[in-house]
């Protein structure tokens, strides 16, 4: 049977200039192997002033820090340094790229589990750090304590499913039954530490827990500040949703037949008969997707104004009133959400095949790591850049270039406007956020992609290596 389950992504304006300039970044191909990631630092600056504009509709102190971890680019990093945002970044070699880029040193925040060169590094810069568990805290203690007049300034991450009393194992941040030794080490070491405050973060498909959370730290906050503490800030994280698809309508065309081949056991859109995380058992549906909903009605600006906006039942006050009143300094940490529409991957096809079963099967020249991680799978559709007007829709896998079985950049059957010929490229588009670089690795010494920055400049677009910008 013949169908047509195309997702087609959803394009930013830039994009759409970028797309209709390929000449541009096909240069960059010349004859070098593998896939170019570009990135797109004008768009990051924007996302930044939206998020900004929210807070200043609000009238609430704030600070944004760019989750730094979703993507490793330099030029992205030096546009927000230039922008005037903050930034958070979770390893030793991502606080060097933070100072690299021009980032002050009272702009930046260290989280992220530390060893003692991270430690030492964030001491000796006078880097504000946002403390994971006691003992990490000790440790701080012990470096901060060779310096002499040096106070270190701390956030400390709370364990959202230990405080929420969640039923889910998370090993990220300070559980509830710590909270007395954290009170505890914090007044033996006043000398030593500057406590700001808490921070917690709740994932995207758990943010109708941010507000709940928010307001038990609200307690543990004022709880501190009975004891002597003068906490001025709550930072919330980040795990704000953005849409990826142009169309929800098909989204949810293609989710719907999915869970409709398993349930019929027939013309089967995941790889090797599977059910992209369902299955059928004794004819009922099992299991729960192993992708995210990629298609959302509300933008991650508007998602932040509604949590602004809501009443907590215990002050019977919005958010943003709490944060007013209390003069506190309310910090996100936007990775993927800061990311949207900021780059996009480019591969070539350098083969076309048929599976064992009669699938169509593309190769292209890259591999699975270096478009995605492991639970996060990449599911719209990629932009052929010949933009042939062939009406025929062709449907196919998209393997990579190891030879490895497992291998597959696509686990889901793709519906392309048209069969494409060996030597075409491909374009994943808004894959900054993780998606493009964030699990990359030279498995089998295959290259990993060259990264190159896009902007216009004078009404023209420019493009220069990603460490050049």
């Amino acid at each position: 049977m013949s169908r047509d389950l195309q997702v087609k992504p959803f394009l930013h304006p830039f994009t759409k200039k970028v797309l209709l300039s390929k000449d541009l970044f096909f240069d960059c191909f010349s004859d070098r192997q593998g896939s170019l990631n570009l990135v797109f630092p004008q768009v990051i600056a924007d996302n930044f002033k939206k998020f900004k504009q929210v807070f200043e509709k609000f009238g609430v102190s704030n600070a944004i820090h760019f989750a730094h971890k979703p993507n490793k680019s330099f030029a992205l990093v030096k546009q927000l340094a230039d922008a005037g945002s903050c930034i958070d970044v979770a390893s030793f070699n991502e606080l060097q790229n933070a100072l690299n880029a021009g980032f002050d040193a009272k702009k930046i925040c260290a989280g992220g589990p530390k060893n003692q060169a991270y430690i030492d590094l964030c001491v000796d810069n006078k880097i504000s750090m946002s403390v994971d568990s006691l003992s990490e805290l000790l440790r701080i203690a012990e470096s901060v304590s060779k310096v002499e007049n040096y106070k270190q300034t701390v956030l400390v991450r709370l364990n959202v499913e230990s405080v929420l009393q969640v039923d889910k194992e998370s090993r990220f941040g300070i559980c509830v039954q710590e909270i007395d030794k954290l009170l505890e080490i914090l007044k033996s070491h006043r000398e030593l530490f500057d406590f700001q405050g808490f921070s917690f973060h709740i994932n995207a498909n758990a943010q109708k827990l941010r507000a709940k959370m928010f307001e038990k730290v609200l307690d543990f906050t004022l709880m501190f500040m009975k004891e002597g503490f003068n906490p001025t800030q709550i930072n919330i994280g980040g795990g704000f949703k953005i849409n990826y698809v142009e169309n929800s309508n098909q989204w949810h065309a293609y989710t719907s037949a999915l869970i409709s081949s398993v349930i019929d056991q027939s013309e089967f859109l995941g790889w090797n008969k599977s059910g992209l995380g369902y299955w059928n058992e004794k004819g009922a549906l099992r299991g729960q997707p192993q992708f995210g909903d990629l298609y959302q009605d509300q933008s991650q600006y508007d998602e932040l104004s509604d949590f602004l906006s809501t009443t907590l039942d215990k002050y019977q006050r919005t958010v943003a009133e709490i944060l007013q009143d209390f003069m506190f300094t309310i910090i996100i940490e936007p990775g993927r959400a800061m990311l949207d529409s900021c780059g996009m991957t480019v591969s070539r096809i350098i083969d076309k095949k048929t599976s064992s079963i009669g699938n169509n099967v593309l190769i292209l020249d890259m591999n699975r790591s270096q478009l995605g991680v492991q639970d996060q799978a990449y599911m719209i559709d990629p932009i052929l850049l010949e933009n042939k007007t062939d009406k025929n829709v062709y449907e196919t896998f998209i393997a990579g270039n190891l030879c490895m079985k497992s291998d597959l950049i696509y686990r889901h059957k793709t519906f392309l406007p048209y069969e494409p010929e060996i030597g075409e490229y491909l374009a994943f588009v808004n894959s900054a956020g993780y998606y493009m670089d964030f699990a990359e690795s030279f498995t089998l010494q295959q290259p990993i992609a060259q990264k190159y920055a896009v902007f216009e400049e004078d009404g023209e677009l420019k493009i220069i290596e990603d460490n050049k910008y």
